[in-house]
């Protein structure tokens, strides 16, 4: 998949850990779209993308 444009707007798609994900770049310039497309690579690939769950995150002492 990867990065694509869609009439005028850079738009990326993939699959990470069976979830399909594919989201605009807002931005029609080629540079910039590859530049925010590596860093929300590096997000999901860090867990930072995702939104976590609250309920996960707490733990009992």
């Amino acid at each position: 998949m990867g990065l694509y444009k869609r009439e005028q707007t850079y738009w990326f798609s993939l699959q990470y850990e069976g979830r399909r994900i594919h989201q605009s770049l807002k931005t029609d310039n080629k540079r910039l779209a590859e530049k925010l497309y590596a860093k929300t690579l590096t997000d999901i690939i860090e867990g930072r993308y995702f939104k976590k769950d609250k309920a996960k995150e707490i733990t009992f002492k």
